[in-house]
């Protein structure tokens, strides 16, 4: 089953149909309350056709007579919209937990923010550990507490349109944050060298092919005016052409 991630999630999914199945109905009951995309809308995405496709599966297999003294007997009775409600709930809800995953009453519906005020940290000894939302930042009273669905990896110092993307692919959302809005991309605030003049330091720096492959901080009012005429992808008609015509790839 490929959900666009490049490995096989059948696997992933038969363990989180266990483990909701050992649940007790209340655990159950709030489990599908949570959030998952509409099927219909999002009948193209890779992640809900996986789903699908493990939930016909499992259907198939439910049908044989040695399904109900198997690893996944627990299931025999639950349909097709179930399996595929609880399997898409654990993708968009699910925490990183050491090497596993894991959902919490309260942690999995923090909202996300790029510019996320916590962070969450793993804490004791499975199955009794627990993640905690630490503060990052100065946080006032009536405040939103929002966390980072991306991680805390390099994928944080992804582009707005690679954020964007892949929040839509595995949360299915696009992110509207103060980050995401604020009309100037900092991971994408490398000035152009043909409208903007470099000073002798980054002239050096490009001559010795040591220009760093993303800019965590803007580079100032160059960037800020790059950002005024062409927008947030701070780029200008001649973006993929290098001096000389060369292509930039």
């Amino acid at each position: 089953l490929d959900d666009g991630s490049g490995r096989d999630q059948a696997v992933e999914f038969s363990f989180q149909l266990i483990e909701y199945c050992k649940s007790s109905h209340d655990v159950q009951e709030l489990v599908l309350s949570m959030f998952s995309p509409n099927t219909k809308t999002f009948e193209s995405s890779m992640l809900v056709h996986a789903a699908k496709e493990y939930a016909d599966q499992l259907a198939v297999a439910q049908q044989h007579p040695g399904f109900t003294v198997g690893p996944l007997s627990p299931a025999a009775g639950l349909s097709h919209e179930t399996v595929m409600k609880v399997v898409l709930v654990w993708t968009c809800n699910c925490y990183a937990f050491r090497d596993r995953s894991a959902m919490f009453e309260l942690g999995s519906l923090m909202t996300h923010s790029c510019a996320n005020n916590t962070r969450y940290r793993c804490y004791g000894v499975e199955p009794e550990g627990s993640v905690n939302h630490i503060a990052v930042r100065p946080i006032a009273p009536g405040d939103i507490l929002t966390t980072n669905y991306l991680g805390y990896d390099e994928r944080t110092l992804m582009s707005v349109p690679q954020r964007s993307r892949v929040l839509m692919r595995t949360k299915f959302f696009s992110c509207t944050c103060t980050k995401c809005m604020r009309g100037r991309d900092e991971y994408r605030a490398m000035p152009c060298p043909s409208c903007c003049t470099l000073t002798a330091h980054q002239q050096q720096q490009a001559e010795a092919g040591s220009v760093p492959g993303f800019v965590v901080r803007s580079l100032g009012e160059e960037a800020d005016k790059l950002a005024e005429q062409h927008g947030s992808s701070s780029s200008c008609s001649s973006a993929g052409a290098a001096a000389g015509g060369s292509p930039v790839t």
